[in-house]
């Protein structure tokens, strides 16, 4: 006697169990962790998976491309690294302590400077739990540098506008 796996039938009306006997893993959780994965390396937004240190345990490409448009952060996207120590700037966002207290954080156009290369990202932070405490943080996030960038302008010509228009205003 072989052992059985009780599940729903897939045929129409089905509504008795399937009896199949249970070979070995389930290949259909293989063929989602699979199309996890693609997912993931296919994402437009880039991905960091952290642990609780914040040391980087999986990114995606789409997070590495980021990072290595900025020379010093580089080094970010190999798996153990710790993210304080290479940002810095990172570390004094309170953020991070929200997210390991269990909060999902959303911040938008944060400013990262380093060694004079200037980059705004949109990112959502969550935690990831188990049924105790916070096992590690997940973050996806967008690099908006250049829509930053390009507001910034728009903002900056419109005040000169507004500079000239007065200058005019006042010689007439």
């Amino acid at each position: 006697m072989t052992p059985t796996d009780d599940r729903p039938s897939d045929l129409p009306g089905g509504s008795e169990p399937a009896k199949t006997p249970v070979t070995g893993p389930d290949l259909a959780i293989g063929r989602q962790f699979n199309l996890l994965e693609i997912l993931l390396d296919l994402m437009p937004m880039g991905v960091g998976i952290y642990d609780h240190n914040l040391c980087l345990i999986r990114s995606n490409p789409t997070w590495t491309a980021f990072l290595n448009r900025y020379s010093r952060l580089k080094g970010l996207t190999e798996p153990g690294i710790k993210l304080f120590d290479s940002i810095s700037a990172v570390k004094d966002t309170p953020a991070w302590e929200r997210v390991l207290g269990g909060e999902t954080i959303r911040q938008d156009a944060i400013r990262l400077e380093d060694e004079g290369s200037v980059s705004f990202w949109d990112s959502v932070l969550t935690p990831l739990k188990g049924d105790g405490p916070v096992l590690g943080v997940v973050g996806v996030t967008i690099d908006v540098t250049a829509r930053v960038q390009a507001y910034q302008t728009l903002e900056q010509r419109a005040e000169e506008r507004v500079m000239l228009s007065k200058k005019k205003i006042a010689v007439i």
